[in-house]
Parts: structure tokens; C-alpha cells; sequence
């Protein structure tokens, strides 16, 4: 027999070897033993040297590498990102700023005109009874230059100028300015304008500012509507009551529009000394700036 260990030439049944010292295992455990020494050495049967640990940790520092480059490539793709964001996030927030602005003052545009338009009121009944009961029998008929001349003298000769509570702006209804008939130049002016329409006529009001920052307010008439014609108008006022001067805008389509401002005792009389900007309202809630 060999010994298992160092092969050399044992005797038969010998318990220990000669050369090696070792003790000579029965067949079972030669068995035994050789599975768990291959096991063993299988577990380590490629260990990996230095110099293939190095290759290896290299080839991984090159894989490594690849979400490396990766990530030096998004993080320039980022910065580029985020420079062409910047400019367009600014521009964003600007657009919105600016816009946001506009939005505000076209609604508080749109809420002053409100008040002036719904303060007209030609079809309140106390409002049209005054102007009937201006009109004299021999005025009757179709709506004429004369029936405005009788509105206009009846308002102008009732009316007492009243400021309005001091710090407020208060827009009063034409049905409750013409009960007591007194205020302001923006209640005569809707007051005036609500006559117009009640009876078919076109008005509208205009908020002027002067140099100083004042605001007046007065009413027009438009008189293209009229059967005798704008020039004819301009004419019977001026013999009417006497003056050389009669006052009127031209809008932007070429239409005449009849100062009836207060200041005067005829419709026409000079315009207030405005400085632009006027805000004009019609009563079906329109408006527009003029320069």
C-alpha cells in the first residue's frame, strides 16, 4: 500500500507511515478527507495575484469610469441647461410680472368704466320724466337740436354744485342725483348724459386730467344723430345763444361730438384744459383712452 499523504511504500495495514509520520486513515475517511481537501482547494483554486488584481481593478476603474464620463457629460449637459434656462426663466417671470401688471390695470379700467356706465340710467322713469317735462309742447316731435338746447337749459339752471365727502370718489346713479338734483361734476355729467339717451340721443362721459393732476369730468353728445345735421347744430346753437364759438370734438371715424360740460350756460362751451389722457365711457359700458 502507499501512503496517502507522500506515497511512499507502506506494509500492509500499516497504521502510521514511515517516511511522513502521518497516520494512515482507514478507506472512509481517505475518502472523506480527499472531498474536503478538493472542496477546500476549489474554494482557492484561482486565487488572484497581485498583478491580476491590479488588471482587474483597472478593468473595473475603466468600466467605473464610463458612468464617470457619464456623469461629467450630464453635469455639462446640466450647466448648459441651466444656462439657456436662466434667460428664459427671467424672461418668464418678467413676461408674467408685465403681465400680470396689465391685467390688473385693465381690470381696474374696466371696473372704472363699469361705474360711470352703470350710472346712466335713460330708462329710469324718474329720470325720464325729468327730461319730458323739460321739453316745451312746441318742441315736440322727433328728436332735434332744440330739445337738447331745453334739456340742457333745465339741468343747468336746477343744479347746485356739491363736492363730493372728502378722500372719496363717489359715482351717484342718474335716478338718485336727479331727486335732489346737486353734486358733483361727474354726477352732473351722468345726470346729463342719462337725459340725452332718455330722449334717443347718444351721450357719453369723458374723465380729463389737468396739469396738476385734477380730474374733471363732463358729458357729450354725439351729433350725428340729429335730423338736421352736425353743421346745422353748431349753427342753431351759436344764433341760439348768441356766441361765435361752439366746441366739439372730431373722434377718430370723423364723427362730431358736442361739449356739454356745466362751466356754461350753453351746450358747446369751451373744453376743459386737459392734458391728454382723457378717459371716455359710453353708457353700454365701452371705453376707451385718448391722448
Amino acid at each position: 500500500m502507499q501512503c496517502p499523504f507522500c506515497n511512499c511504500e507502506l506494509p500492509e495495514h500499516a497504521k502510521f507511515c514511515q517516511n511522513c509520520g502521518e497516520k494512515i486513515p482507514v478507506s472512509d475517511e481517505i475518502y472523506s478527507k480527499h472531498i474536503s481537501e478538493s472542496k477546500e482547494f476549489d474554494t482557492r483554486s484561482h486565487p488572484v495575484s497581485q498583478k491580476e488584481h491590479l488588471k482587474t481593478s483597472k478593468h473595473t476603474a475603466d468600466v467605473s469610469s464610463i458612468p464617470n464620463k457619464k456623469k461629467k457629460k450630464g453635469k455639462f449637459l446640466k450647466i448648459l441647461g441651466i444656462t439657456f434656462c436662466i434667460p428664459i426663466i427671467v424672461f418668464i417671470c418678467l413676461f408674467a410680472v408685465v403681465f400680470g401688471i396689465a391685467i390688473v390695470e385693465y381690470s381696474q379700467e374696466a371696473e372704472f368704466a363699469s361705474s360711470y356706465s352703470q350710472a346712466i340710467e335713460p330708462t329710469d322713469p324718474i329720470v325720464r320724466s325729468y327730461a319730458l317735462k323739460a321739453i316745451p309742447a312746441s318742441h315736440d316731435g322727433e328728436y332735434s337740436v332744440q330739445q337738447l338746447c331745453d334739456i340742457y337749459n333745465k339741468l343747468y339752471n336746477d343744479w347746485v354744485h356739491v363736492n363730493d365727502p372728502d378722500g372719496e370718489e363717489y359715482i351717484v346713479p342718474a335716478s338718485e342725483s336727479v331727486k335732489v338734483l346737486r353734486g358733483d361734476c361727474d354726477d352732473y355729467a351722468v345726470l346729463m348724459a342719462s337725459l340725452v339717451e332718455a330722449i334717443g340721443g347718444t351721450s357719453r362721459v369723458i374723465v380729463a386730467s389737468d396739469s396738476a393732476g385734477d380730474e374733471h369730468v363732463y358729458a357729450e353728445v354725439y351729433l350725428n344723430d340729429f335730423k338736421e345735421g352736425q353743421d346745422n347744430v353748431i349753427d342753431t346753437i351759436g344764433r341760439k345763444y348768441g356766441v361765435k364759438t361752439v366746441y366739439y370734438h372730431i373722434d377718430e371715424n370723423g364723427d362730431y361730438w358736442l361739449n356739454l360740460d356745466y362751466t356754461s350756460y350753453y351746450p358747446g362751451s369751451k373744453y376743459y384744459n386737459s392734458v391728454g389722457n382723457e378717459f371716455v365711457i359710453w353708457s353700454d359700458g365701452r371705453y376707451a383712452i385718448f391722448d
